[in-house]
């Protein structure tokens, strides 16, 4: 023991002493704080009081679950229990435990889940073992296709070739990236040549008649014509919107035998009998389901009355064709087809050409789901981004509105990484440019809208980031068709943020269709008609309290 003259000099030289603190004290100070305890042994506790650690409780069917390799996953979840295996869809948690079951509940922040690309190859993404020497098409043709590197035609080409040459009006319904373009513009080209002697050449009088959505998938249609019509007689022409007026007032003269074109400046020149549409055997709608929604109904409805459509078009060799024909390309199948054309068309008179893959989730891309609140988006985002910058992968971050996608060009650029907007509002030189930068490499970030997902071929993509996750299923399926296309390289990847409660409604319909096997629910594209449907069906009150009762289970 210490004594107590050496004891008072220590409590001297100790800050926090004072002549209160009694002597006890100051020996349990001085026996724990200032011994040697490196010759004393550590203190052990004895197994009957260590605390047991609880394990995770898992579900009766995982209980007995065996360990799979975790590189066979389907769907990889941050909660092993909810992972599924590739080999045996449907079993992990009887097929009906979702991995975004509680995800209504705020406290899900954090939570994730990856569907992982198939390992077997999609039978609509292989080509056909038959050539296109096999097809009905002319030696001049089939040389076109195969300068542009073409042997073997796709699943939705073979199928889509028959009916449109017999004069049947066509409905092509594909998944995205399988070559829908020219499994109508090849049949429409060899038709062209047929009839070509029967119609002297006329000035603005086009045969064929292509309408697209937007002036980006106008472009993308004219390359892929031109370049197929360089060896053949065939005349495409390009018309889009912002110089209407000037077209108007001093229009240009020209031949053309397929015309490719927005709905709006077709009207308006043919209104004012610039355009002459007397002459027209084929009009095509592609992105139809974009075409018949409720922003394009009138102009689509006014077109197809002046047109003389027939139940199918008569083709007899050695003769001019009788009746038009119509073909509608869409990447979902439209669902308002016979309440749109009933005035003018019957329903019954369309052959529809589908592949197995249609309203499926493309097994070629992984696709990873993130539940995060609001406020920790833009962290995410620099932190996803500032990743893929590292890894040089082409990136199209989607949002829902001009004004998110405008902050998010924002956000990146006070951080010194560029990525330019592409939405609806900017002026069409300019959304031209920067599109052209993005496929170029000029720049490896792109902020776009949904203007971005319909008909655009983005083979420079990899990438696609969804800051703000779509409302609809049709949109997420247009989404995710921008990467993994027919010609595309590198690894397709799909990054999801999601938050609100309709967005997480629509990730577990996902997720269950990936789980049971089965075709995606409710993809419709006519968002305007939805939206009034679903305000007269339901107040606001109503839906609120739909989503307390989902965020109670």
């Amino acid at each position: 023991m210490l004594s107590q003259s050496r004891l008072f000099l220590l409590s001297r030289s100790l800050p926090f002493c004072t002549s209160s603190v009694s002597s006890r004290t100051m020996s349990w100070y001085i026996f724990n704080k200032l011994r040697d305890t490196s010759t004393i042994a550590p203190k052990t506790t004895p197994k009957s009081q260590e605390r047991k650690v609880r394990k995770p409780k898992l579900s009766a069917n995982s209980a007995n679950r065996p360990k799979w390799d975790t590189k066979n996953w389907l769907i990889e979840c941050k909660r092993p229990q909810f992972n599924l295996p590739k080999d045996i869809p449907g079993t992990v948690g009887g097929g009906t435990e979702l991995a975004s079951h509680a995800w209504f509940n705020r406290h899900a922040n954090g939570d994730f889940f990856t569907i992982h690309p198939s390992e077997k190859p999609v039978e609509i993404q292989n080509t056909v073992s038959e050539t296109f020497d096999d097809m009905k098409y002319s030696s001049d043709l089939i040389s076109a296709v195969k300068n542009l590197s073409f042997h073997h035609p796709t699943l939705i080409q073979w199928k889509s070739a028959i009916p449109i040459l017999e004069g049947k009006n066509t409905v092509i319904a594909a998944e995205t990236g399988c070559g829908k373009t020219l499994a109508y513009l090849l049949p429409i080209m060899q038709q062209l040549i047929d009839w070509k002697t029967f119609y002297p050449e006329k000035l603005n009088t086009p045969l064929v008649l292509v309408l697209a959505p937007n002036r980006e998938l106008v472009h993308q249609i004219y390359d892929v014509a031109s370049q197929l019509a360089k060896t053949l007689p065939l005349t495409p022409v390009m018309l889009t919107g912002g110089r209407t007026k000037r077209l108007i007032m001093n229009p240009n003269f020209e031949p053309m035998d397929i015309l490719i074109a927005t709905p709006s400046v077709v009207s308006k020149l043919a209104a004012t009998k610039v355009l002459d549409l007397s002459n027209i055997l084929h009009v095509v709608l592609d992105e139809a389901d974009t075409l018949m929604d409720d922003s394009f109904n009138w102009y689509i409805k006014k077109f197809l009355r002046k047109i003389n459509i027939h139940f199918q078009s008569q083709r007899r060799h050695g003769s001019a064709p009788v009746g038009a024909q119509l073909t509608m390309v869409s990447a979902t199948m439209p669902q308002d087809i016979g309440p749109i054309l009933a005035d003018f068309l019957d329903e019954d008179s369309f052959e529809i050409v589908t592949t197995p893959g249609l309203h499926k989730l493309m097994p070629q891309i992984k696709q990873t789901f993130l539940r995060m609140g609001k406020i920790h988006k833009p962290e995410e985002l620099l932190k996803n981004v500032k990743h893929l910058k590292a890894q040089k992968s082409p990136t199209l971050i989607f949002s829902n509105k001009t004004a998110t996608s405008r902050f998010v060009t924002l956000f990146l650029k006070e951080h010194n990484i560029e990525a330019p907007c592409f939405c609806a509002k900017m002026p069409a030189e300019l959304r031209y440019e920067t599109f052209s930068m993005f496929q170029s490499g000029e720049t490896q970030f792109l902020s776009v809208t949904d203007i971005a997902s319909r008909g655009l071929d983005t083979l420079k993509a990899n990438v696609i980031l969804n800051y703000d996750f779509p409302l609809f299923m049709a949109d997420y399926l247009h989404r995710c068709g921008r990467v993994g296309r027919i010609g595309s390289q590198g690894s397709a990847r799909v990054i999801n943020f999601v938050n609100g409660p309709v967005e997480i409604k629509l990730v577990q319909a996902i997720e269950k269709s990936i789980r049971s096997q089965e075709p995606l629910p409710d993809v419709n594209g006519n968002i305007i008609r939805l939206l009034q449907e679903y305000s007269e069906s339901q107040s606001e009150r109503e839906f609120n309290m739909e989503i307390k009762q989902l965020a109670s289970v």
